[in-house]
């Protein structure tokens, strides 16, 4: 038998957090700010993972690399 593992179409706010990374008052306060789309059945709010993975890519901007730096000049080394 194969085993095909699943991904949820939607998940809790602290799910979301969790997959993020990131505080579940991060993720409440995109859906408060009508950032990202939730949906509400009784007291259970779901984020579609897809739209979860849209939000990401509209404002999570990706971590840039370092940039090099020259070291610079001593004071001791100006004076002479």
């Amino acid at each position: 038998m194969i085993k095909v593992e699943t991904q949820p179409i939607a998940v809790s706010l602290l799910q979301a957090a969790e997959l993020l990374g990131v505080h579940e008052r991060h993720v409440l306060n995109a859906v408060r700010s009508h950032e990202l789309p939730a949906y509400q059945r009784g007291v259970a709010v779901r984020v579609l993972t897809a739209d979860l993975a849209e939000w990401v890519r509209k404002h999570w901007k990706p971590r840039q690399p370092p940039k090099s730096r020259t070291p610079r000049a001593r004071k001791e080394d100006q004076c002479q």
